[in-house]
């Protein structure tokens, strides 16, 4: 480890002989105030095990500089994003996220983890990112390449008609989306061209609030117990543009998920099977699920919750790599208002809004810190 102590008027100064010296991979160790300005004492090559939470960290980001307009990136600018790379670098490493190969990779896997995205996404956006790069533009750069990774349904939607039967765990919000989409269907279509099943028969009072919503439409709602039962609702309700069956929610882990998948997929039915999923959920709950209920079983997905999750990066690193096509998104509990077509657009500009939200926090807490050494430097 190479060690040099620096002595500047300011910190800007400060910043700029460091980067002069060791580039910008240095770390800074300390700094302090002596007389004419200020000591910092910054490292190359070092090593891990000394880099511990009692070293003072100072980083300095420059004001902006008055008349900069029409989007153009000015010198400083550049300085600042290349300062905020290495702040977040430092950040990164003593919260345990120490990068493998260069700092804006750490930066922006940091970001990635704590947004909720998986190991195995993060490490494959952060990979194809240009190393030269600022953060703002690397940080678009894996906003762009997560967004071409999200499979959206491409075929026909629930509601242009079809057997569809609404599969998931338990209180992900499978009977509120079911009657959000039979509600759109019904405005569109009428009434009298739907059809509402539930196989519902463990929760209490679960029929009852379906056959609630079939009372709002105007659709009477029809019970089916076992195969044998299913197959003749089917039948009953043959002359249908659309039918939607509710089941019941368990335990992915639950035996019972097997058996209502074989009965779902059976050939005796030509059913397509809905796994509803709720974007609360963490990574590897939701990869669970869907190994559980059978991918391949699977025709597409829906996320509920959406204006609930503080951290989407869950949900997308999930159908990401599965593959699972997601075709509605829900945000409430409004029938029928609260639910959109799914576009990789929505995903991305949400997930996006809360990483804004995290690096306001960052700074907020960043200006914190400044302010409680700013009064220690003055009471001493």
């Amino acid at each position: 480890m190479k060690l040099k102590r620096f002595v500047a008027p300011d910190s800007r100064s400060a910043m700029q002989q460091i980067k002069a010296a060791f580039g910008p991979d240095a770390v800074i160790l300390s700094s302090s105030k002596v007389e004419g300005g200020i000591e910092v004492v910054a490292a190359i090559d070092y090593d891990e095990s000394v880099l511990t939470t009692s070293a003072a960290i100072a980083s300095a980001e420059p004001a902006a500089l008055p008349g900069t307009h029409n989007n153009q990136v000015s010198p400083l600018d550049d300085m600042r994003q290349e300062i905020q790379t290495l702040r977040g670098m430092l950040e990164a490493q003593l919260r345990g996220y120490v990068g493998r190969n260069e700092p804006l990779h750490t930066v922006l896997m940091q970001k990635l983890l704590y947004l909720g995205t998986s190991q195995i996404t993060a490490t494959s956006m952060v990979s194809h990112v240009n190393p030269g790069l600022n953060q703002q533009m690397g940080w678009q750069h894996v906003l762009d390449s997560f967004s071409q990774t999200i499979p959206i349904c491409s075929g026909p939607r629930i509601e242009e008609g079809g057997v569809y039967a609404f599969v998931g765990p338990t209180g992900v919000g499978k009977t509120t989306t079911l009657a959000k989409i039979a509600a759109r269907f019904a405005l569109r279509f009428g009434a009298e061209n739907l059809g509402l099943v539930t196989m519902d028969t463990y929760r209490i009072a679960a029929q009852e609030q379906l056959v609630l919503y079939g009372k709002i439409l105007g659709v009477n709602v029809c019970v089916a117990h076992d195969e044998v039962s299913l197959s003749r609702v089917i039948r009953q309700l043959n002359d249908k543009k659309l039918i939607l069956i509710d089941t019941a929610g368990m335990n992915p882990a639950d035996e019972r998920v097997l058996a209502q998948m074989e009965l779902l997929s059976g050939s005796l039915h030509s059913i397509s099977t809905v796994l509803v999923l709720q974007a609360t959920s963490h990574y590897q709950v939701i990869i669970d699920a869907i190994k559980r209920y059978g991918d391949k079983n699977v025709s597409q997905c829906i996320i509920t919750k959406i204006d609930e999750s503080l951290a989407l990066g869950g949900i997308m690193s999930a159908i990401s790599e599965t593959g699972l096509e997601v075709s509605y998104l829900t945000h409430g509990q409004r029938v029928p208002e609260d639910i959109k077509m799914a576009t990789r657009h929505q995903l991305i500009d949400q997930f996006a809004q809360q990483e804004q939200i995290l690096q306001q926090t960052s700074n907020n807490e960043i200006h914190l810190k400044q302010a409680s050494v700013g009064r220690l430097y003055v009471e001493s």
